[in-house]
């Protein structure tokens, strides 16, 4: 039996809108690091995998200071998303040839993206259609970067971005707020800091391949990881999130 949200017209009041102002600014300087040290790495060498081991850099310290567990599926679209996203700067110098105004403006649409998804993820989940939102989100989260690998077009670009980046915000919202609803209060805790473990793992990892994959390979090569990624995943949430018969 599914648990049934309820609302509420209690005012949040103070305390969560100084919460939220908190967090707004915290966001805004993880934006400025987000742009800031890709760039400061592409300026420093061309070896994607010294590039991408910047990305996987900022996911380490979940390494040492959570437990391990959580769902795999989840993971392995983190490690899809991180991919793609560690070489993002070397796409952007590369073959869309924008530079350092370029990349700002792809994370810019990234930004809006997300913005776009969280408005929206409560309309998507009415009803409970948490199966079929997760199933949707994690086929384009991770499936939209593979275009990016037959496409120069900066438009094709900041279009995909802000698609992948609107799902993702989708997905994250959708499984942590299903998360808080089913798992007991005792438990929430530990399932959430092993949950966020396994994801920044995840993205540590997928952050390296992505230059591995760059080095030996080629540009295109982490966006095409990407899209299998997400044929794969989606494929196994279904199957295993399938209702048992009671």
């Amino acid at each position: 039996m599914m648990p049934v949200m309820v609302t509420s017209s209690v005012p949040l009041g103070r305390p969560f809108w100084t919460f939220w102002s908190a967090s707004t600014l915290a966001n805004v300087g993880d934006g400025i690091r987000l742009a800031a040290f890709p760039l400061l790495a592409a300026s420093l060498t061309a070896n994607p995998i010294a590039v991408a081991a910047v990305a996987a850099a900022k996911s380490l310290p979940w390494l040492v200071t959570g437990l391990l567990a959580g769902s795999l599926v989840t993971a392995a679209v983190a490690a899809a998303d991180s991919a793609w996203f560690a070489i993002l700067v070397l796409y952007a110098e590369g073959p869309l040839g924008i530079g350092a105004t370029g990349f700002g403006i792809l994370l810019t649409a990234g930004a809006l993206g997300g913005l776009l998804g969280s408005f929206i993820v409560d309309r998507l989940v009415a009803g409970r259609r948490h199966r079929m939102i997760l199933t949707c989100s994690l086929a384009t989260t991770a499936g939209i970067p593979a275009m990016l690998a037959v496409t120069t077009q900066l438009w094709a670009a900041i279009l995909a971005i802000v698609i992948t980046s609107g799902s993702f915000a989708v997905l994250n919202v959708t499984v942590v707020s299903l998360r808080q609803r089913l798992v007991p209060r005792e438990l929430l805790g530990r399932t959430i800091a092993a949950g966020r473990t396994l994801s920044f793992s995840a993205a540590a990892g997928g952050a390296l391949l992505g230059g591995v994959l760059t080095a030996t390979i080629g540009i295109e090569a982490p966006f095409i990881f990407s899209g299998l990624v997400a044929v794969l995943a989606t494929a196994a949430w279904w199957v295993v999130s399938r209702p048992t018969p009671s």
